[in-house]
């Protein structure tokens, strides 16, 4: 019996709720804002780390390397935003965009510590032959 790591379990999962809060950040830019690249990014972003979450399960290296590139795309884009408005960060993370920008950055940190931690795991563990 070939059964999925628990910390595999927790990386998709993390990745698969990082997901959905891409895809909903993306629909309120645009509801909101009216940014339709926010809502292009969201869905697109979204979509694939969905993917990747699914993927984590059948191919657990493409699935984490990917959901691991994507957050780190997506925190990444979120720390400038927080840099550019660091001038003004108490009253900005009161504001929609400051709270958009802090949860962004804190669920990209979490998926990539729990699918570098994955990766890690899977890594430590030896091939077995039967």
């Amino acid at each position: 019996m070939n059964a999925v790591p628990t910390v595999h379990i927790i990386a998709a999962g993390l990745a698969g709720l990082y997901s959905a809060i891409a895809l909903v950040g993306g629909c309120l830019g645009y509801a909101t804002k009216g940014s339709t690249a926010s809502l292009v990014a969201g869905v697109i972003s979204g979509v694939l780390l969905f993917l990747c979450a699914a993927g984590i399960s059948f191919r657990p290296y493409p699935g984490l390397i990917g959901a691991m590139i994507i957050a780190l795309a997506l925190a990444g884009r979120f720390i400038g935003v927080l840099m550019q408005n660091r001038d003004r960060l108490p009253a900005w993370f009161s504001e929609g965009a400051g709270i958009t920008a802090y949860i962004m950055i804190v669920g990209g940190v979490m998926v990539l510590v729990a699918t570098g931690l994955a990766l890690l795991a899977g890594a430590a563990q030896t091939p077995t032959t039967s």
